[in-house]
């Protein structure tokens, strides 16, 4: 999990100052935000809603998803 946690800091430092070199700073924060709103609706369309549902019902699910009974 905290390679994840690590991807998008490590993103924004590898591409800012290539990004300050192209385009302006307020272009730049575009981009980054493009990113977290790709980022957002990629979660809402995959990421099942699991409130008010039972664990065993939530591994039910994600087993079945992933090929597994």
């Amino acid at each position: 999990m905290s390679k994840i946690k690590g991807q998008g800091p490590f993103a924004v430092s590898a591409t800012f100052l290539t990004l300050a070199g192209a385009i302006t700073r307020q272009g730049i924060f575009l981009v980054y935000a493009g990113m977290a709103v790709v980022a957002v609706v990629f979660f809402v369309a995959k990421v099942p809603e699991t409130k008010g549902r039972s664990l065993e019902d939530i591994q039910s699910d994600a087993g079945a998803a992933a090929g597994r009974s």
